[in-house]
């Protein structure tokens, strides 16, 4: 068997007695180059996904709002997103109570006080973006847990009342600027 022979397949063909080939001196190049600046690329668009403040992708900022039943008028302008909801609530006639912006820090879980002395609502969002959102009462028995990885998460329990009137907790998103 002849072991002279060179191949560009063998790895000691890379240095021949001229020196190295050009043809693999010049794809070695290519590949150096394309490789940091695909890096310079990724780490370009990292950066910039970071610094955005997309409130979609925010999750730890959130919109909390009370709204309670009306005896007249109709479902405020501000609402209007919700009406839907609201229709199924049990009044015709809505208003607003409060709105809140709140922000979560990780998964810790934070504390809403409601409205006139309801209770409050201990609002958790976990890693996979499920809101849990459990109401309390004054004394601090449980009124109920609720569980869902939909936005907006509008909650009517009908323990909870204003007046006589039914309350409804809404979790939402940020507004889009």
């Amino acid at each position: 068997m002849n072991f002279s022979f060179i191949t560009l397949l063998n790895p000691l063909s890379l240095f021949r007695k001229s020196g190295p080939h050009p043809g693999i001196l010049a794809s070695l190049l290519i590949l150096l180059c394309s490789t940091f600046v695909l890096c310079s690329t990724v780490a370009a668009t990292q950066a910039s996904a970071t610094s955005g403040q997309d409130p979609a992708k925010d999750s730890d900022r959130l919109r909390v709002l009370h709204v309670s039943g009306a005896d007249s008028g109709d479902i405020p302008a501000n609402l209007k997103k919700y009406s839907n909801y609201l229709r199924r609530a049990g009044a015709t006639h809505w208003k607003l109570q409060q709105e809140k912006a709140v922000r979560l820090k990780g998964t810790k879980p934070l504390e809403v006080a409601l409205p006139e002395k309801l209770g409050k609502a201990i609002i958790s969002v976990d890693a996979k973006k499920v809101a849990t959102v459990r109401f309390l009462d004054p004394k601090g028995n449980s009124l109920g847990k609720y569980r869902s990885s939909r936005f907006p998460l509008v909650i009517v329990n009908q323990r909870l009342k204003l007046k006589g009137q039914p309350y409804v907790f809404i979790l939402d998103l940020p507004a889009k600027k």
